[in-house]
């Protein structure tokens, strides 16, 4: 039985449980003297953890966009394309619905966006 959302937890009301957010040891993952549960921003990549979320339910697991095991709101490059979120934003340049922050091909173009300081053809 999923639970009741409205009976988790949400300290910081950004649509993360205090659970996920690793409450109970207090974490403070970008060591700035807040913890997580407490913290509207739990990575400081300049993208708030309600956006990187990945969604409003507090009974669903945090997104992952690059399924590397760090969810987006600890993940400074939630999409793996060397491209820090803070520098990506989320606006959503190829207009297809997905953030940039989150946008494996920002473009539109169809290559995995490295950004042209990580092209290996550019170098």
């Amino acid at each position: 039985m999923t639970p009741d959302a409205a009976s988790i937890p949400d300290a910081d009301g950004d649509t993360l449980s205090d659970a996920d957010e690793g409450a109970l040891e207090a974490r403070d993952s970008d060591n700035d003297g807040h913890p997580d549960f407490e913290d509207d921003d739990s990575d400081s990549d300049g993208v708030s953890d309600s956006v990187e979320a990945g969604d409003s339910d507090l009974a669903t697991p945090p997104l992952d966009s690059d399924t590397d095991g760090d969810p987006d709101y600890l993940d400074t490059d939630s999409d793996d394309n060397g491209i820090f979120d803070g520098i990506e934003g989320t606006g959503d340049s190829n207009n297809n619905g997905v953030p940039d922050s989150r946008d494996f091909d920002n473009d539109g173009d169809q290559i995995h966006g490295r950004g042209p300081s990580r092209c290996c053809l550019c170098m």
